[in-house]
């Protein structure tokens, strides 16, 4: 049965299936193995849904709504789900927490994770492409597959069950990460291994954030926005040699400042930024099939041995590992 959509829907936080079931419910569309069609009145497009392991998914979603449709995700008592959504569209979402307003898109920030104790209000808006990709998790997996059994503060993080609401730009290492993890035509493995990079690189930037939280120098407006395009401009090629003499001049900060500023906001180095850009690339190239060497000759090692040592280090596996996961 095809309906016109209800002008709000409040759900809880759901497990694909689960939700999917629900939208068909809501007359929105309808739900056949692990995809979700929207019916014509409602607009055009798909959900997708692919399992990994039991309690940790990637989903897709590309749709186009014929009318705004606003979504209310209600809080469950206690975190036992997550998600971290990637924002691939300049389509504008907007998303309220109680305490907070996010507009989401991929120029602007474009990751966020949240858990199902949290609040939201979304906007979806009408007749505009939204396409959004997630990677999905519940409590139990994470701490069965992720943590060591010391204690940490990002374990404590997800072992509470406070609102959980973290916002990350789309920077070029995500960006390299997300763009092949299609669902309709990538192979299953090499989706299953994005999905863990997508998720180490996320919890490495997390950490990264909290490690840097003590001691930090109150940096001023026009600081952070010479930073962030500094990275713009990093980003753009990242297979270019780097100076840092030049990119602390193109800031307008002394050297010393500038590499002090940049670890702060970022996490890492300016050099540790510019490598990771490089083995972004690298993974993505080792995807389409480029050999090995060809990759090292590309990102400019002339050791093959070195580029497999810095490979190993960022992704915890070898760059011929990457290779057998797509062939």
């Amino acid at each position: 049965m095809e309906t016109k959509a209800p002008s709000t829907i409040s759900y809880p936080f759901l497990v694909p299936a689960e939700w999917y079931s629900f939208l068909e419910n809501q007359h929105l569309g309808a739900f056949q193995q692990e995809t979700f069609e929207l019916y014509p009145t409602i607009g055009k497009g798909y959900l997708q849904y692919l399992e990994f392991q039991k309690g940790f998914w990637a989903q897709q979603m590309n749709f186009r709504l014929q009318n705004a449709l606003p979504l209310i995700q209600t809080p469950s008592k206690i975190n036992d789900l997550f998600i971290i959504n990637f924002y691939l569209t300049s389509t504008s979402i907007h998303q309220k927490t109680n305490k907070n307003r996010f507009e989401f898109n991929f120029d602007n920030i474009s990751v966020m994770l949240s858990s199902s104790a949290a609040v939201f209000h979304y906007n979806i808006p009408a007749k505009e492409d939204v396409k959004i990709f997630q990677i999905g998790f519940t409590r139990e997996w994470l701490l069965t597959n992720a943590f060591e059994e010391v204690s940490s503060d990002l374990k404590n993080i997800f072992m509470g069950n406070d609102p959980i609401y973290m916002a990350e730009n789309l920077d070029y290492q995500f960006k390299y990460l997300v763009e092949e993890m299609d669902l309709r035509n990538a192979n299953r493995l090499f989706l299953f291994s994005g999905a863990l990079q997508l998720l180490n690189t996320f919890f490495t930037k997390l950490e990264n954030r909290q490690l840097n939280t003590k001691d930090l120098s109150n940096i001023h407006h026009t600081d952070l926005e010479s930073l962030l395009q500094i990275r713009t401009f990093m980003d753009e090629d990242p297979l270019k040699a780097i100076s840092l003499d030049a990119l602390a001049q193109q800031s307008g900060m002394s050297l010393s400042k500038f590499k002090r500023y940049f670890k702060q906001v970022f996490g890492v180095t300016p050099y540790q930024y510019h490598l990771q850009n490089k083995l972004a690339v690298a993974f993505n190239r080792l995807g389409q099939n480029y050999s090995v060497s060809e990759v090292a000759f590309l990102l400019g090692y002339n050791n093959l041995s070195h580029f497999s040592k810095a490979f190993k280090k960022q992704y915890g596996f070898l760059p011929s590992e990457v290779q057998k996961e797509v062939s």
